[in-house]
């Protein structure tokens, strides 16, 4: 059995395209006005290593990190005459993800290749077919959705359409059958992570994966855990990914092997923990870091955390190599913070800043406009508090009510929805929320703001902007630095 796991296009335009498969928040990027970013698909590369494990013909392709066209994907994977064909979407892409899916299947049945193609099984998987099957499953085209955590469902969905298994049986499977789309339980959550195998990195280009946080490129992404123990109402793990909150942690000894491989066979400049937050177990981190001293490994790596991280901790990372932690605030009003059960406090946000930039570590805070109770006073909260703090940079996005979240659930039964057209619900610079006290314009307004005065704050921070040059000339060479530099200081003069 021919197995292809695929990260679709879903966005083609002069200099734009689109990120999804391992992105927390899908969005379309212009190549002029940022730095690119190709998240690495993490949950579609851990399903292709445990379907190569167990025995099967699986590949992964990721045409958006190859800068294929839909086209040049829709040709190759119909030539591959694969028997499954396995599809993350994502909710601003989801309708060109069907019609990519139909195209496929249509295709590999044309009266030009009679027979070809004819048993293909089209499989969707991500946030968006979790929360909505029944929207995935009209599509005729799609035979199964993969709902939440899917390294293990869709391995035995493989293995019964091989065999004589029921593929109907087969846990955290939803399927259409007379007309009624049923959903099965979900598979229980992996506990033990230690026996994954490492996710797929040689079928894809995995050095030209970018996250403009890091210092480094080129970078390398790598988990230390799954889940998340917090219950933020914006997120899609605790109902979505996992169908709970979980927090599940590999050890220390698994986590620097993977580090040794990583370093040994792609030599990257800097490895990237993705994790929702590496920092919340703190004993762990801290055995990570003394894994990483005892073998005396030489690497510069960085990672996801959050402000509750000890001094002690903090302290223990730096001496093993962490060389910066990308944190979400999210807003600089406390009433939003408890709105959105964030769990944290402003004082803890200046505390951890202050003691990260004493201990050199480079600080990336992330914030979003238009969480409930924003108003025109908060907007100007956020903006004021974050950039009081003495992070290195900070990123701002409009806040985006993902289906089957639960702010989706709490926009929409309040009328805070300006539409349910899919294609909108990405938060780069398209607000789909707006409230009595603060209008889509000014979400947009604020973001014009900020974008202003991050460039200024570059330019006043010699150290970061000579790293920023020499990253980006190592991705994209001396005209990619040139291009961002026009793109950005047109921030500045523009009305």
């Amino acid at each position: 059995m021919k197995i292809l796991l695929l990260n679709v296009p879903w966005v083609e335009g002069e200099g734009l395209y689109g990120v999804k498969a391992g992105a927390r928040w899908p969005s379309r990027r212009s190549r002029k006005k940022h730095m690119e970013y190709y998240p690495y698909p993490f949950h579609l590369a851990y399903a292709t290593a445990v379907l190569k494990k167990r025995g099967f013909e699986a590949r992964l392709r990721d045409a958006i990190v190859e800068g294929m066209s839909r086209q040049a994907l829709l040709d190759w994977a119909a030539a591959e005459r694969p028997d499954v064909v396995v599809i993350e979407t994502a909710t601003p892409a989801v309708k060109r993800d069907l019609e990519f899916a139909r195209r496929l299947k249509e295709s590999t049945t044309s009266a030009s290749t009679p027979g070809k193609g004819k048993d293909l099984k089209i499989v969707i998987c991500g946030p968006h077919a979790t929360a909505l099957p029944e929207e995935i499953l009209a599509e005729q085209a799609v035979d199964f959705v993969l709902m939440g955590e899917f390294d293990y469902s869709l391995a035995e969905l493989c293995e019964a359409l091989q065999g004589d298994g029921d593929p109907y049986s087969v846990r955290g499977v939803a399927f259409r059958r007379d007309g009624t789309v049923h959903r099965n339980e979900l598979h229980e959550l992996i506990q033990a992570l230690d026996e994954l195998p490492y996710p797929e990195r040689d079928d894809v280009p995995i050095l030209d994966y970018t996250v403009p946080f890091c210092k480094e490129f080129p970078n390398v992404c790598m988990l230390t855990s799954r889940g998340c123990p917090y219950s933020c109402i914006y997120c899609v793990e605790p109902k979505l990914l996992f169908g709970k909150k979980s927090y599940r942690t590999r050890s220390a000894k698994s986590v620097v092997d993977e580090m040794e491989h990583i370093l040994g066979r792609y030599e990257p400049r800097e490895i990237f923990f993705d994790d929702s937050s590496s920092t919340i177990d703190e004993r762990r981190m801290r055995a990570i870091c003394q894994e990483i001293r005892a073998r005396s490994l030489d690497v510069k790596w960085s990672c996801m955390g959050d402000v509750r991280a000890s001094t002690e901790t903090l302290k223990a990372m730096v001496e093993a190599g962490c060389e910066g932690i990308f944190f979400g605030v999210e807003s600089g009003s406390a009433e939003i913070l408890k709105n959105i059960r964030k769990g944290i406090t402003l004082d803890e946000v200046r505390r951890f800043t202050e003691v990260a930039r004493r201990l050199g570590l480079y600080t990336h805070a992330s914030y979003m406009f238009g969480l409930p109770g924003e108003t025109a006073e908060t907007i100007r909260a956020t903006i004021d508090f974050a950039f009081s703090l003495p992070t290195t940079t900070a990123q701002f996005s409009i806040a985006t009510p993902l289906p089957g979240t639960e702010f989706f659930e709490l926009a929409r039964r309040e009328g805070w929805l300006r539409t349910e057209d899919w294609s909108q619900y990405e938060g780069a610079g398209t607000p789909v929320i707006q409230y009595p006290e603060c209008s889509a314009d000014m979400l947009v307004a604020a973001m014009e703001e900020v974008r202003k005065r991050r460039v200024k704050r570059m330019l006043c921070q010699p150290t970061v902007l000579i790293k920023y040059a020499v990253k980006t000339v190592r991705m994209a060479g001396i005209g990619g630095l040139i291009r961002s530099a026009q793109a950005k200081l047109g921030y500045l003069v523009r009305d």
